[in-house]
């Protein structure tokens, strides 16, 4: 069990311990809510070249989209997880019938940030 009180899958390999994911709540400022914000766009923006080309794969879809992603000025790490977020929603819209991102949020990959001593560092420009 983990420290709030929700259930986490946890793995003990040796002396490093693992998660899977990490879900915490979180007020941010200014910069960082605008660079939420570009993330979910950029995510519908890559949903709506994945339901107008309908791209096999998700390398196909980051292939179409990334020229019209990397206008919004991010790393190619975000234009790279909001096509991976964006093929994911499409290809389970079967739950759906219209396929969307509402809330704003940001995928990070494990060399997209560095925490150090409890302080999290994520690059909002290029």
């Amino acid at each position: 069990m983990s420290v709030d009180g929700r259930l986490s899958r946890e793995y003990n390999y040796s002396s490093v311990k693992s998660t899977k994911a990490i879900r915490f709540r979180y007020t941010s400022s200014n910069d960082l809510s605008s660079l939420f914000e570009d993330f979910r766009l950029m995510c519908k923006g890559a949903i709506r070249i994945a339901l107008k080309e309908k791209p096999q794969s998700r390398f196909k879809l980051i292939k179409m989209a990334y020229p019209r992603l990397k206008e919004y000025g991010l790393h190619t790490s975000y234009i790279l997880s909001a096509c991976e977020v964006a093929y994911s929603v499409c290809r389970n819209r079967k739950r759906r019938s219209d396929p969307y991102v509402e809330k704003a949020f940001l995928k990070l990959d494990n060399q997209t940030y560095a925490l150090n001593h409890l302080l999290l560092r994520i690059p909002t420009t290029p």
